[in-house]
């Protein structure tokens, strides 16, 4: 998974572009690209194929917030901040920390001989 930092000034009431985690990952024949940041997904039959659609998912989204006047709304929704204090104008739209974690569980698996 790619992890980097993303911060999103609004620009005469549009989104600038930012950097946001993806993980890719194979679920049977397809892959799958997720954004936890946004909670979006999609797939394609290869890593690349993947990332596009994701790409072109994520276009839609913030095309379609950004027509509804919902941006900031949806955007805290899925966990992001509104970062007011940094006397910065317009606020910075500061997405949620994405950490990754192993967990381990007890669990028997037989491979067949």
């Amino acid at each position: 998974m790619s992890r980097q930092a993303a911060t999103m000034h609004a620009k005469a009431g549009r989104a600038a572009p930012a950097n946001l985690p993806v993980e890719i990952f194979q679920e049977g024949k397809v892959y799958v690209a997720h954004c936890p940041a946004l909670r979006l997904a999609s797939h394609g039959p290869t890593r690349e194929a993947a990332q596009a659609a994701l790409k072109v998912t994520v276009g839609i989204f913030f095309e379609e917030i950004e027509r509804k006047g919902t941006l900031e709304a949806v955007l805290v929704e899925c966990g992001w901040r509104v970062d007011r204090a940094s006397g910065k104008e317009p606020p910075r739209l500061v997405p949620p920390r994405i950490t990754t974690s192993h967990l381990a569980v007890p669990a028997s698996i037989h491979l067949p001989a």
